[in-house]
């Protein structure tokens, strides 16, 4: 395990590879003012122009937008910027004093419609002193190295299985000619990703099954985590890729509201993503998504599909679930038995 500033020295030097010409923009809620100030200080040990605003600052009354001060520093096509947007709590969205999540980011909505190829943006929704001392604290060439090995395994593959002890049983079709696999083991030009690194995924053509999800629904940790799940899961049925239902034996609260999530568009309710998690420094789940999902395994993600795979069905909703203890087939070859990574001969990973 490492600390707050050296997670914060990893994020300005090896995975966004700053140098004296960027511009960096952090944009931040006061919560993660700590984590915000380390990676001011980093930055500007590299080059002069870093700017970071706080989120509160234009979350006040009726004005619930950022100011062209702030956008403005993403305008010049010349000027190569690295930006951050760090969101402390991702329950903010339930909040009655401030609606920060409910802002958005520009910097990233701004990629997704655009591409510009001279804006790197990493978005940390959920961010912590725990993930910056644990999952922010690892060499880029560690995660490149087990990012590729999962890659190989999944390239090309048609077919991937997931079953789990508390019921799971789902098959997914993929496409390798229309859909393909990306690795989040770096952060390059024109594009946004999350940090810390450390995933493979990309979006089935199909789905059909049961989704048993006993740990984990990201945006939801807090009030329905790891204990609460794992006594009363939630079981999606799901045909054609499409979720058709939902059962769990207690907690109508959150089915209501997870159905708002799937109706909030015509794609909010899809299969959007299968994703496997290659930050092996992590070692444990920690009840919060943006690092979990780079825990060694596998999870699922229902609305948007993934931009750079391919596929074109978009949703302004993206859930990702964890299951415990899966066990994942990719072409009837095994890939996870019992959570954890196989290689060939039965060796795991872990």
């Amino acid at each position: 395990m490492g600390n707050i500033n050296m997670g914060a020295r990893y994020a300005i030097e090896e995975y966004l590879n700053i140098n004296p010409k960027h511009r960096v923009v952090i944009i931040t809620d006061r919560k993660s003012g700590r984590i915000a100030k380390n990676l001011l200080d980093e930055s500007k040990k590299i080059t002069y122009d870093v700017n970071c605003f706080f989120m509160e600052d234009y979350c006040t009354g009726k004005r619930r937008k950022f100011p062209s001060k702030i956008t403005d520093l993403f305008q010049d096509p010349e000027q190569k910027v690295a930006s951050f947007y760090l969101l402390a709590d991702t329950q903010e969205r339930y909040s009655k004093k401030y609606e920060l999540i409910n802002m958005g980011d520009p910097v990233s909505e701004l990629l997704d419609k655009e591409h510009p190829r001279n804006i790197k943006h990493v978005c940390m929704n959920g961010i912590s002193g725990r993930i910056m001392r644990e999952g922010m604290c690892v060499p880029k060439d560690i995660i490149k190295k087990y990012s590729n090995l999962v890659f190989k395994r999944v390239k090309g593959a048609k077919k991937i299985e997931l079953y789990s002890p508390g019921g799971t049983e789902l098959e997914m079709k993929l496409d390798p000619r229309r859909v393909e696999w990306s690795k989040e083991d770096h952060v390059d030009y024109g594009v946004w990703e999350n940090l810390p690194l450390g995933e493979v995924y990309s979006s089935p053509v199909d789905c059909n099954g049961k989704l048993v999800i006993d740990c984990m629904i990201g945006g939801y940790e807090k009030e329905y985590g790891f204990g609460f799940l794992k006594r009363y899961p939630i079981t999606f049925n799901i045909e054609k890729g499409e979720v058709r239902s939902m059962s769990c034996k207690r907690a109508t609260h959150l089915i209501s509201m997870l159905e708002d999530d799937l109706n909030a568009d015509e794609s909010a309710n899809y299969v959007g993503e299968i994703g496997f998690g290659t930050n092996f420094w992590i070692n444990k789940l920690i009840g919060n998504m943006l690092q979990d999902e780079k825990f060694p395994g596998v999870h699922i993600g229902l609305g948007s599909s993934m931009p750079d795979c391919g596929d074109d069905w978009r949703s302004s909703n993206h859930l990702d679930m964890i299951m415990l203890q899966p066990y994942v087939f990719v072409d009837n070859k095994p890939l996870i038995e019992k959570g954890g990574y196989v290689f060939k001969n039965g060796n795991f990973f872990r």
